[in-house]
């Protein structure tokens, strides 16, 4: 799990309190666009619902995580559909991507080079 260093920067470590601190490892581990029920907090985490909240809440006002709507099929609920909630990090928190290009031309220059050093052992 990586976080960068913007996190320390722009001293969002310093504007979290314990519960948004889980809340938001808990966001970082998983993939994007995870659910994390809070009913579920006490067994999947140890913690209570209402600190599950509390932490979600604070990461969404700080802007750390941001939320969308999924809606599941419940032929049994009154609309026949439940809506849950899906969180992903923001940029803020989430690494960057490597950058592909910089590791290319080393790769394709390793490829050129021993090729060239087949063909002049052939050769000889």
């Amino acid at each position: 799990m990586q976080i960068p260093a913007t996190f320390w920067t722009k001293g969002y470590d310093e504007l979290l309190d314990l519960p948004a601190l889980a809340l938001l490892l808990v966001v970082a581990r998983e993939k994007n666009w995870s659910a994390f029920p809070a009913e579920k907090a006490r067994e999947w985490y140890g913690w209570s619902a209402d600190t599950h909240e509390r932490g979600l809440k604070k990461l969404l006002a700080l802007g750390l995580v941001e939320r969308r709507d999924h809606y599941k099929k419940a032929p049994l609920a009154p609309m026949g559909v439940t809506i849950t909630y899906q969180y992903q990090r923001t940029a803020v928190v989430r690494p960057r991507k490597a950058r592909e290009q910089a590791t290319q031309p080393t790769a394709t220059l390793a490829k050129k080079s021993a090729a060239n050093s087949s063909r002049a052992g052939g050769a000889q």
